[in-house]
Order: C-alpha cells, then sequence, then structure tokens
C-alpha cells in the first residue's frame, strides 16, 4: 500500500499542500460533524469544528457555514445512505469527495495498530 511508505506526518503534509483548506465531514443519522482545516504557508493547520443537524434547514446551515468560511472541499464517507440528501446540496457549489468506508476504516486500523 502506499500510504505504507510514508510517515503519518508525511501524508499529512502532502494532503495540507493540495488542499490548503478543506473539509472533513463525518456524516451520522442524525448529525454532520464537519471540521475546516486552513493550513497557511509554514504548513501550520487551524482546526474550525461544527455540529449540525440532518434536517434540511440544517444542511442549509452547513452549506452556508462552508461557504461562509471560503471551503470549496468537502470529503465525506460514503457508509449507508446517510451521505446521499448532503452531497446532493452541497454538489453544487462544492467540490464533494466521498470516500469508501474501507479506506477510511483501514487509516483507523492503522493508527490504532
Amino acid at each position: 500500500m502506499l500510504l505504507s511508505f510514508f510517515s503519518e506526518r508525511a501524508v499529512a503534509f502532502m494532503m495540507k499542500l493540495a488542499y490548503p483548506k478543506c473539509c472533513g465531514a463525518d456524516i451520522h443519522k442524525n448529525s454532520i460533524v464537519a471540521t475546516i482545516v486552513t493550513t497557511d504557508r509554514d504548513g501550520i493547520s487551524e482546526y474550525l469544528q461544527k455540529t449540525f443537524s440532518t434536517i434540511n434547514s440544517d444542511i442549509q446551515r452547513f452549506h452556508d457555514w462552508l461557504i461562509e468560511n471560503d471551503c470549496k472541499h468537502v470529503c465525506m464517507e460514503s457508509t449507508g445512505k446517510y451521505w446521499i440528501p448532503i452531497f446532493n446540496y452541497l454538489e453544487h457549489d462544492i467540490h464533494v469527495c466521498l470516500t469508501p468506508s474501507q479506506i477510511c476504516q483501514s487509516n483507523q486500523r492503522q493508527k490504532d495498530g
């Protein structure tokens, strides 16, 4: 696996260079936990986290929060069906990356192991 050739820190640094501002969203049945990461030229990251419900008005608030923070890239795990309405709402203004749950679980096992 390619990730095994790099340390965790090196992989994180490469990701920061590719997307100086991006959001990771953890989608649950009743909530969205979103973290916007902003990385400056020196590689220092700042994190802004917020939780939203999955009702339509809060999905709108999530979208607006991303736009207000000038965040145009979101990555979320495609587990079950909970991601679908969020993806449908965001896809018009924001680049949404879906990550298969197997990859997220594999990365978590590597961190825990």
